[in-house]
């Protein structure tokens, strides 16, 4: 019999396996899965529309990379689908997460996205001035694979939120060459919306090398955008 992927007939065969596959960034979205357990992870992701068909990896409860594991090595497991990780690491570390929270107690890393240490997204609470959203506050996931070397990009979370703000738009529509940012909440299939940043890029560069002093800078810079 023709055709590229598995009939109905030899997915029913082979006895189902359930895996609960949940948004990193928003762990109130969950959904329960069938699927046969010699598909790979992977494809029960992209299957479901959780994630684009790259750029995410899917971590266990304990912040493995299962992504290319079989379905069967997860039955009844709840996985977590985020961006996906950067080799050697972000060079922002829990430690600076820590100083951060100094300033801005609202600070997560996103659990799932640290490797050895080190912190390639977190979520931030920003207040919001003169009644622009409906409860005080943007929410923001800031995903920063190279801070060290390379502008951040601020998205908001609570969209549905927000009653007024000039410099929130769909991610990568602007064309502007400083727009770096995704069409989609990395590693997810959520549309993005973006912080426009303007030209920070080279203020941003121009900080001193210390990670804390950047990413500090650029938060403020992202608040300072969102009251303007």
């Amino acid at each position: 019999m023709g055709g590229s992927g598995p009939t109905v007939s030899s997915r029913t065969s082979q006895k189902l396996v359930q895996i609960t596959l949940s948004n990193a960034l928003d762990q109130s979205e969950k959904r329960l899965i069938d699927c046969g357990p010699n598909q790979s992870i992977r494809q029960v992701v992209v299957e479901a529309e959780m994630a684009p068909s790259s750029q995410f990896d899917v971590f266990s409860s304990v912040g493995e990379v299962v992504t290319d594991q079989p379905a069967s090595m997860a039955n009844g497991e709840t996985l977590y689908v985020g961006p996906a990780r950067i080799a050697g690491g972000s060079g922002l570390t829990i430690s600076n997460i820590r100083d951060l929270a100094i300033d801005f107690p609202t600070i997560l890393p996103v659990h799932d996205l640290i490797q050895n240490g080190q912190v390639q997204m977190f979520t931030i609470k920003v207040p919001a001035s003169q009644g622009r959203t409906k409860n005080g506050f943007f929410h923001l996931a800031i995903h920063c694979p190279n801070p060290e070397n390379q502008l951040p990009a601020a998205y908001v979370l609570n969209r549905d939120d927000v009653l007024k703000s000039a410099y929130i738009t769909a991610g990568g529509s602007t064309g502007a060459r400083y727009d770096f940012s995704s069409k989609k909440l990395p590693g997810t299939n959520k549309d993005a919306w973006w912080v426009c940043n303007g030209n920070y890029g080279p203020i941003y560069m121009s900080l001193t090398n210390d990670v804390v002093n950047r990413i500090s800078g650029f938060i403020n810079h992202i608040i300072s955008v969102l009251n303007s």
